[in-house]
């Protein structure tokens, strides 16, 4: 903001900042069974956003269930994540591995992953 109250897209000319529908992800990440992940990358193609803010909505999001099962494009735990209860203290991996997913030198086995076309077949 600026002092007199503007915010930068105001000054660039640009319209407002839309509000993404973020539904059809919350519906996806309900479906993510245990014993599966999938990555940020694909979760986002599949609903039409970047991984990046999907990934910062998942981190805030009281509504997104399995979030753990959301791992980066080569299978690695997030090293941003971290449970909404403060008590939890497993790390993503350990919550995946006592799930079934296996870890090959801290990466989630691909076997495991849902790709986006199963994303994809879940959105429908």
């Amino acid at each position: 903001m600026t002092d007199s109250g503007e915010d930068l897209p105001t000054l660039a000319g640009s319209p407002q900042r839309s509000s993404f529908d973020w539904s059809s992800l919350h519906e996806i990440l309900e479906q993510v069974l245990a014993g599966r992940w999938t990555t940020y990358g694909d979760l986002a193609s599949t609903i039409g956003t970047a991984a990046q803010p999907l990934g910062g909505h998942i981190m805030n999001c009281a509504d997104c269930s399995n979030a753990w099962r959301v791992l980066g494009a080569d299978g690695r735990p997030s090293p941003g994540f971290a449970w909404s209860d403060p008590e939890r203290k497993d790390t993503q991996q350990d919550a995946l591995e006592a799930e079934g997913v296996p870890f090959i030198c801290d990466h989630a086995d691909s076997r495991s992953r849902l790709p986006r076309e199963q994303l994809t077949a879940m959105d429908a």
